[in-house]
């Protein structure tokens, strides 16, 4: 290679692909620089360099000047990087493009294509060939030829398992794919087939402690081979979940980590950094920043539909929490209607969303007087334990008897019903006659509800009949559905 001819394709590959910025920086010094700048390999190396460092479009950029000017072997080496890039930024036809140019000039790097393959199948829906490439990828004993060809295919066929919903393949594949890694100190890969384990714990077995691990161990890893990007989205997982825990002191110390180190967002991270600024204002009252935070966010090009939804509900929630009652239902149903349905197949962070915004639309529509409506929509798929169901009956939520992903959500939920009470409108009702013109909705008898408050039945009975005067009404259905009418809260 020029002015570096001890050094070997297979060494320039396994050094681009462990994701070591100290190892990529080393190999480039023995370049002359006017190489570093025109050859394909060291193009190719400060490609990956480039997106180790958080910029993956520069990165994707170099790595395609690269392939265009390389020559077989180089080439296939090249493509064999730049398409998992391209598939981590959804350019599925990109990456459709570069593998047409693969052959079988390097023999180890056939199998590693087939699992790319298998990769952009999946994602197009197209499982019964994922599932083919996949099997003829692993079953390729070509890529047992360089250790870290052989891993990186197990990282590429649990990837798309997991795309194909088989997510106990993808699982035990990649947590094989982690370990062949580690073995050969390949950190940063590691750290990726750690995000895939996190995304099965998180969205799927929805178990906290083990997401929570694997988003740790990715952080761990990235951190070990000096990934600032992949870091960043270890530490952005870790935020999203101390979020929907409701854990303010992992919360804050997580948060200041990610100040101290900002930079450009990538794999998704924003949606999980502005769910949990959102939260963290929500708790706090400050529902007006909470809001603006999360309508920016909603109204930006490429969201998905659950996404939406997603904003939707919190936005919901926020317009609950200043009585707006005509918006917080109209944008309640909107979403109810939306997550009643979903695609075929659903990607594992879609559901997730899904089922978050449908409690939260729910949770308003009890907020705002539509407790029927709301309770109908807690089906058993959504509110297995009828944690959030109860909300009809109870003043809050029981934060603890809520699954621990979602106990962000239930605090958010009881901070906006306290906001509720204080500023929906009284039209003259004391305090007392407000608490009793809640228990109406209930069926309680005047004897039930005097002994709720540790009162007469005289009392109650002369307050039922204020309520009545005030509310111009003759009876208890027609007080419950005038105070409805009239955005009251019960």
């Amino acid at each position: 290679m020029h002015d570096a001819p001890a050094v070997t394709l297979e060494h320039v590959y396994a050094v681009a692909t462990r994701g070591s910025v100290a190892e990529i920086d080393e190999l480039l010094a023995v370049y002359a620089a006017a190489r570093r700048l025109k050859d394909a390999m060291p193009t190719g190396l400060r490609g990956m360099r480039a997106s180790i460092s958080g910029d993956v479009a520069g990165g994707i950029a170099l790595l395609r000047r690269a392939v265009a000017h390389a020559a077989d072997p180089e080439r296939q080496y090249l493509i064999d990087m730049l398409v998992p890039l391209l598939i981590s930024t959804a350019d599925l036809d990109g990456a459709d493009e570069a593998l047409r140019a693969t052959n079988d000039a390097v023999a180890c790097l056939i199998p590693a294509a087939l699992a790319l393959r298998a990769v952009v199948a999946a994602q197009r829906g197209r499982d019964e060939q994922s599932r083919a490439l996949a099997k003829r990828a692993v079953g390729d004993e070509r890529a047992l030829e360089m250790p870290i060809v052989a891993a990186r295919i197990l990282q590429r066929v649990a990837l798309a398992a997991l795309y194909r919903q088989e997510f106990e393949e993808a699982q035990e594949r990649a947590l094989a794919a982690a370990r062949a890694y580690e073995t050969i100190g390949a950190h940063r890969n590691a750290a990726v087939a750690y995000s895939v384990l996190y995304v099965i714990a998180h969205d799927w077995t929805c178990d906290p402690e083990i997401t929570r691990l694997y988003a740790e161990r990715m952080t761990i890893s990235s951190e070990r081979a000096g990934d600032v990007s992949m870091q960043n989205n270890g530490l952005v997982a870790q935020f999203g979940i101390a979020a929907e825990a409701g854990d303010d002191e992992r919360l804050a110390s997580i948060r200041a980590r990610l100040l101290a180190n900002p930079m450009s967002e990538q794999f998704g991270e924003r949606f999980a950094c502005v769910l949990a600024e959102s939260l963290m204002h929500g708790w706090a009252g400050r529902f007006d920043v909470a809001e603006a935070t999360i309508a920016a966010f909603a109204a930006a090009d490429g969201r998905s539909l659950p996404e939406i939804s997603l904003c939707e509900s919190l936005l919901a929630l926020f317009d609950a929490a200043r009585w707006d009652v005509v918006a917080a239902r109209r944008r309640a149903h909107l979403v109810l209607s939306r997550t009643a349905h979903h695609a075929d197949p659903e990607p594992l962070y879609d559901a997730h969303s899904r089922r978050i915004a449908r409690i939260i639309a729910a949770s308003v529509c009890i907020l705002v007087g539509e407790s029927a409506r709301g309770v109908r929509a807690l089906t058993k798929r959504f509110d297995p334990d009828g944690a959030f169901a109860v909300l009809a009956t109870q003043h809050h939520l029981d934060e603890r008897a809520v699954p621990p992903i979602m106990r962000g959500y239930a605090r958010l939920i009881n901070v906006v019903r306290d906001a509720a009470v204080r500023n929906a409108p009284k039209l003259g009702l004391t305090r007392a006659e407000m608490d009793v013109l809640r228990a109406l909705p209930d069926g309680a008898t005047l004897e039930q509800i005097a002994a709720e408050f540790g009162k007469s039945r005289k009392t109650i009975a002369r307050q039922v009949g204020a309520i009545y005067d005030k509310l111009e009404v003759s009876n208890r259905a027609q007080a419950v559905q005038r105070a409805r009418d009239l955005g009251m809260y019960l």
